[in-house]
């Protein structure tokens, strides 16, 4: 499970008995499970999965044609890298000599890699400072929506009241979620690991705790946040700045 760790001196080892022909760089997948075990091969394909959504992700809030395809590129040259060479480690694939991204040694391949993904990151910020600007913009028009909401004649009660509301219901949601389809995706990856019998058990007092916390930032923030938007003027005051 957790193999034979790092660096082992063992004299069956398949790095110290050459077993393998270049163990660092086309079966560095196999040395890996050797040393790490199934928990840390399933690690390595786990980051490397990460890592190729993350830039489909990021491909997504790209604004342009052009950042839509680094990122993609990216991407795809990552996952596909990484599948041949772990098709190539397990047996599945004849030996191609292709590296597994930011595993394997060579020093061309991790320059390429670390300047494709520094591109990629260019862009993510980019998209999060897209992403703030519009945050700031629906921001502004709930400001304009509670400052009209008050004109009409809603009181200051009524308004915390409905803040109140919408935050909890938004905290009920996620967490309706989270113990449904996240709790039992947990209790799927727990039995099919667990060899040794022992009962899945949740933790009650911290996913309370968690639960209270969540539904406090939930309904507190939009709250806090309409106290400091009420002294800052008048209605009509705040809708003109609003506005302009």
């Amino acid at each position: 499970m957790f193999g034979k760790g790092l660096n082992n001196s063992v004299v069956t080892s398949m790095k110290n008995t050459n077993y393998i022909i270049e163990p660092q760089t086309d079966f560095i997948f196999a040395v890996a499970g050797e040393e790490l075990g199934f928990i840390g091969t399933i690690s390595i394909i786990i980051l490397l999965l990460l890592i190729v959504i993350e830039c489909i992700l990021i491909a997504r809030k790209a604004k342009d044609t052009s950042g839509k395809l680094i990122c993609c590129g990216m991407g795809a040259l990552i996952g596909f890298q990484a599948f041949i060479n772990l098709c190539v480690a397990t047996g599945l694939m004849p030996n191609t000599g292709m590296t597994l991204p930011f595993v394997s040694y060579g020093l061309t391949s991790l320059v390429s890699l670390y300047m494709g993904m520094g591109i990629v990151l260019i862009l993510a910020f980019i998209g999060i400072m897209n992403y703030m600007n519009t945050f700031v913009v629906n921001v502004q028009n709930r400001m304009a929506e509670l400052s009209i909401m008050e004109s009409i004649g809603m009181t200051r009660k009524q308004l915390l009241g409905m803040l109140v509301r919408e935050g909890m219901l938004y905290a009920g949601g996620v967490w309706l979620v989270t113990l449904t389809a996240g709790m039992g995706v947990t209790y799927l990856l727990y039995e099919s690991m667990n060899y040794h019998n022992i009962a899945f058990a949740v933790p009650i007092l911290p996913l309370l705790f968690a639960v209270g916390i969540s539904v406090l930032v939930c309904t507190m923030v939009p709250v806090l946040t309409w106290l400091v938007l009420e002294k800052n003027g008048t209605v009509v005051e705040r809708i003109k700045g609003v506005v302009s």
